[in-house]
């Protein structure tokens, strides 16, 4: 693969050093060229510098001859670089069409920059974290096939989707646009000028430590903010470290000790207690065991990308191509 330039971004949360560098090893390794943002080692609150420095940064990274914007890692800000990024976009929009890659706090991002700059969207691992320093064989090739403009043999092609719930007895193949992200990103957006709209698209969805009562909140919330009309059907990752909590309450109207005051579910049993509710509400199939999100082998999705969706043969990427 001919050698690809690389504007390393950061846009939310403090960079860690060791794992930066871990990354640019890495980057370096698969052949990449890279140009890292002058704000990386900063520091403000919990943020990689002020949302100033982050979102000019990141505009310089977006005006730059690069092919890709790399993000180093997620946490919490991204969304704060929005109101900036349009004074800024004001003077002058990037001529030239990008991919963006990363996950997590980068969800708000992603409309931003496919509406204004008419980028694209990779939902792949970012630099700085495990599962792109310890990527599989498997997902680097993936990512190398997508950015060299192919969409074979990719991981989740052909893969059997556990379907949690559907509208019919016989489901008919959906075909859409696939956008979606981190579920809490997401809702922390719905009321502002930056609210998703999923409407005629597949929604995509991953989470990390939520209790399940908590993703259940925010998916009421989620519904009625109207976000979810005419959404064709919702895909689900990793809901990685989502449990279920039982609140606690006496034992004995006779001492302090604590017990559980209902029965916990598992991982799999709160998954489907809160989206089969949903997915009655909607009156749309919803299915999961996409292998994306915040795990190990994080698998390279193309968002806002079309897809097909069926029983038979699961999500299938139907067209994509790279800006290069």
């Amino acid at each position: 693969m001919a050698k690809i330039m690389v504007d390393v971004v950061a846009t939310s949360s403090v960079v860690p050093k060791v794992e930066l560098q871990l990354g640019l090893d890495k980057l370096s390794e698969l052949g990449f060229s890279t140009t890292i943002a002058d704000n990386i080692m900063l520091q403000e609150f919990a943020y990689a510098g002020s949302a100033e420095q982050r979102a000019t940064a990141f505009y310089r990274a977006a005006m730059s001859d690069s092919d890709l914007v790399w993000a180093i890692r997620g946490g919490y800000g991204a969304a704060q670089l929005l109101d900036i990024l349009t004074q800024l976009s004001a003077r002058g929009k990037p001529t030239k069409q990008k991919i963006l890659i990363g996950y997590s706090d980068l969800t708000a991002l992603y409309q931003f920059v496919s509406e204004q700059w008419g980028w694209k969207i990779l939902h792949a691992p970012m630099l700085s974290s495990k599962d792109f320093r310890q990527i599989t064989l498997e997902n680097e090739r993936q990512l190398l096939s997508l950015l060299a403009d192919s969409c074979a043999n990719l991981k989740w092609h052909n893969q059997l989707l556990k379907w949690i719930y559907t509208p019919y007895s016989s489901l008919p193949p959906i075909t859409a646009q696939l956008y979606g992200g981190n579920l809490a990103v997401i809702c922390s957006m719905l009321g502002t000028p930056w609210q998703l709209d999923f409407s005629d698209k597949i929604l995509f969805l991953e989470e990390i430590g939520e209790s399940w009562s908590k993703i259940d909140r925010m998916l009421e919330q989620l519904y009625h903010s109207g976000s979810l009309t005419n959404c064709k059907a919702i895909v689900l990752g990793e809901f990685t470290s989502c449990k279920d909590a039982s609140p606690k309450g006496l034992s004995s109207e006779y001492n302090q000790a604590l017990e559980n005051i209902r029965k916990t579910l598992t991982a799999a049993q709160g998954m489907e207690e809160v989206f089969t509710r949903l997915g009655e509400k909607l009156n749309i199939p919803i299915c999961s065991g996409l292998p994306v999100g915040h795990c190990l082998k994080n698998s390279p999705l193309p968002l806002l990308a079309t897809y097909q969706l069926s029983i038979a043969k699961g999500l299938e990427l139907m067209c994509w191509s790279s800006v290069r």
